[in-house]
């Protein structure tokens, strides 16, 4: 009787993470750049009052500033956390500026305290990041892009942001390699471009999916800065290439990748993951850590903290708090055993790009078929 009960336990996880992951299958044609709403998407644990932890108020007219726009009710964590980390090696002003008050929601369990919101940003600014989120129809994202004369910088599907303005009409544009499809149709007025990892068109600079954001970010500190400047950042996060990558194969999410997916979540034994967060991490770490794991659909996934931390370049973040999670620890570049079995990210000494060292433990876990799958979830 006991050993029918754990083989009925067995089988009837397997469904429940079949029929969950169907689900999104479903939707990847129209929701490519992050996790969907519902798929893995944790509420903060014992939220920390906004009000407990704010931003210094010292502001450097002699630099360039640069606002990205959020989503208090869901922003995607890399095509929001890259840019801000990246041009903050770039050494200018950088705001996260959210449409509403309150912490910015990003998937995985990971909150974000923004800088200041759309109606009180009290600075000019150079450029503007506009990242996926959630509410793309917001109107108060639109008052950033009246004007014609700052670079704006479209991350992924922060395009459905971009195609809802008046301001780019006619303009060249390219998105995730899964969405191009349906945003053309969605976005007519727009000429959308195949098979590059970013597309510049007059003050307009797009970017592919998800890890284009590095490319699109680097293209925009050469426009704001110089060449020199993004070839420091490069070489500060171990960029593998000489020039900033612009063509690709962007290659849209087939039925074979989604029968692969399927195949992996049945039949694997899908570890819970957790990310904690100790302060002094680097963000951009956390934000591609979180999103190559999430796109290997593990039974969870969450970034977990016991209070807000302070990332290597001044973002306030947040994860779940005091919850069990995880059969499995994320790191990054240094693992420390934190009472449970640890997948080793990397170490100190390894020279490796994140994103493929990344995918290299992908692979090794998964086998090459699937890590190239999630190579495709992340457009790179």
């Amino acid at each position: 009787m006991i050993k029918l009960r754990i083989v009925s336990k067995f089988f009837t996880s397997r469904l429940i993470r079949t029929a969950c992951c169907l689900t999104y299958l479903l939707s990847l044609s129209t929701n490519n750049c992050a996790q969907i709403s519902y798929f893995q998407k944790l509420e903060p644990i014992e939220n920390h009052p906004l009000e407990n932890v704010k931003y210094d108020s010292k502001h450097d007219g002699s630099k360039m500033t640069v606002v990205i726009l959020a989503d208090t009710q869901g922003t995607e964590i890399t095509d929001l956390i890259v840019p801000y980390s990246l041009l903050k090696l770039a050494d200018l002003n950088v705001y996260i500026v959210s449409n509403q008050k309150g912490n910015v929601l990003l998937w995985k369990g990971l909150v974000l305290v923004p800088h200041d919101t759309i109606n009180d940003f009290p600075f000019s600014f150079d450029a503007v990041v506009v990242p996926n989120v959630f509410h793309p129809e917001d109107k108060s994202f639109q008052k950033f892009l009246a004007n014609d004369r700052i670079p704006v910088l479209s991350v992924c599907e922060g395009a459905k942001v971009i195609g809802r303005s008046d301001q780019f009409l006619n303009h060249q544009i390219t998105t995730h390699a899964s969405s191009l499809s349906q945003l053309e149709n969605e976005f007519p007025r727009l000429n959308w471009i195949k098979g590059k990892k970013y597309v510049e068109d007059r003050q307009l600079i797009s970017t592919a999916g998800v890890a284009s954001s590095i490319e699109g970010t680097l293209v925009l500190i050469s426009r704001l800065v110089d060449v020199k400047k993004a070839n420091f950042v490069k070489q500060k996060i171990g960029y593998p290439h000489d020039m900033i990558r612009e063509f690709y194969s962007g290659e849209a999410i087939s039925i074979l990748d989604q029968l692969t997916i399927l195949w992996k979540v049945t039949f694997d034994d899908n570890p819970e993951y957790a990310l904690h967060l100790k302060s002094g991490m680097n963000e951009m770490d956390i934000a591609i850590t979180l999103d190559v794991w999430a796109r290997t659909f593990p039974s969870s996934i969450a970034a977990v903290s016991q209070g807000y931390i302070r990332t290597e370049n001044g973002l306030f973040l947040a994860g779940v708090k005091n919850k069990s999670l995880g059969t499995k620890n994320l790191c990054l570049r240094d693992c420390e055993t934190v009472g449970k079995t640890d997948t080793q990210i990397g170490n100190d000494q390894s020279k490796e790009f994140l994103l493929d060292l990344h995918l290299n433990q992908v692979g090794k876990r998964y086998g090459n078929r699937f890590a190239q799958v999630v190579k495709r979830l992340l457009d790179y």
